[in-house]
Formats: C-alpha cells, sequence, structure tokens
C-alpha cells in the first residue's frame, strides 16, 4: 500500500506506476482520448529525444519506401505483362502475392511512420490509426505464411518432379487466398472483441493493437 497523510491505500505498486504513466501519456497527446491510450504513447519517456536520430530514421524509412515501390512493382509489372520470371506457375504466383503484401506494407506502415517522425507524433487520425494497427497484423503474418508456403513448395518440386508438372499457378492462387483468410483471423478477432484498444506507440512510430481486453489475458 502507499502510505499518506490520510491513511493507508490499498493499491498495487506496478498499477500506480501504470496510472502515472498513462496519465503522463494524456498530457503529451490531449488529442488522444483516454480509452485509447497506453504507457508507450508517452513521448517523452518512449519518443525519440534527438533531431538527429528522428532524421536518421527518416531517411532510413524512405529509403527502406523507395525501394519497395521500386523494386516490388518491378516485379509486378515484369512478371504479369513481360513474364520476366522463369520459374514453376506456383512459385512465380507466391513472389507475385509478397511483392504485393509489401507493396501494401508500404503505403500503410511506412508512409504514416515518415509522416509520423517528421511531425513527431501521430497527426493522421484516428481512422487511419486504427487501419495502420489492423494491415501491420495483417500483412506480416499473410507474408510470412506465404514465404513458408513458397519454401514448403520448392521443397515439393524438388522431391515429386514429375507431379509437380500438374501444379499450375491456378493452384498457388487458390493457397495464397487460403493464406490470407488464415492471417485475417487475429486482426478480425481482435476487431470483434474491442476495435477501439488501439493507440500510438512512440517505440516505432506507428499504431498497435493493444491487447488489453479481458479475452487475451490467458493468452
Amino acid at each position: 500500500g502507499i502510505n499518506a497523510e490520510y491513511g493507508t491505500f490499498p493499491i498495487n505498486h506496478l498499477e500506480f506506476v501504470g496510472a502515472v504513466t498513462i496519465s503522463l501519456s494524456y498530457a503529451m497527446d490531449e488529442e488522444l482520448p483516454e480509452r485509447h491510450a497506453s504507457p508507450f504513447s508517452n513521448q517523452e519517456m518512449f519518443g525519440i529525444q534527438t533531431d538527429a536520430a528522428r532524421y536518421i530514421w527518416i531517411g532510413f524509412n524512405i529509403f527502406l519506401l523507395l525501394s519497395s515501390l521500386i523494386g516490388d512493382s518491378i516485379i509486378l509489372v515484369g512478371s504479369i505483362k513481360y513474364n520476366a520470371i522463369k520459374l514453376h506457375g506456383m512459385i512465380k504466383t507466391f513472389i507475385q502475392h509478397i511483392a504485393a503484401c509489401d507493396l501494401m506494407l508500404s503505403v500503410i506502415l511506412i508512409i504514416p511512420n515518415v509522416v509520423s517522425l517528421i511531425a513527431n507524433k501521430w497527426v493522421l487520425g484516428r481512422g487511419l490509426c486504427i487501419i495502420n494497427a489492423y494491415f501491420a497484423h495483417l500483412g506480416y503474418a499473410a507474408s510470412c505464411y506465404m514465404i513458408i508456403a513458397m519454401t514448403a513448395t520448392k521443397l515439393m518440386i524438388v522431391k515429386f518432379p514429375l507431379r509437380a508438372r500438374r501444379w499450375s499457378s491456378k493452384r498457388g492462387h487458390i493457397i495464397v487466398a487460403a493464406l490470407w483468410v488464415y492471417a485475417l483471423a487475429l486482426p478480425a478477432v481482435a476487431m470483434a472483441i474491442d476495435r477501439d484498444v488501439v493507440s500510438f506507440d512512440y517505440r516505432r512510430y506507428s499504431c498497435d493493437y493493444g491487447f488489453s481486453a479481458p479475452f487475451w489475458r490467458p493468452v
């Protein structure tokens, strides 16, 4: 408990520290509603404190953005329009979807990240903050699943070369569609449980889902 002039208050010290930290985050970002705030919304505690460091991260993120936009666009245009990638149809399908997923993450995550680093806070509104958080979980999961599926397919092609000749790109699109649906499971469940538990995280300068609902505690 905490001894005070008027008695003892039975409060856990971790709860006290959390309450103080969240209160500070409210003061640092008045536009963030109370139920959306998290300790990591505290700019003074978790934000980048020097302009030089922010400029370095801004330059790095711009480099990543340009690399993704140029590289993934070349992959998609070259493989779809000019059939430049001479690989098994299923492998080419996986590569195309991975490139598309990478482009989606670049537009939805890296561009807001650059804007947030420049402004040193989230300035794109509550709606884009929610989109930023949920599409991050969707994109990261889908990309990992497709890379795993592509690697497994390569192994199967090597192990069963004659059977693999009958595998078409259509089968690859069906597998990828199933992986997209599977990757959608976590953000869909999170949105159904508590869509608004999203806040700006100064550790990554992007929005994130808080996983603070009672449903997630056993997990």
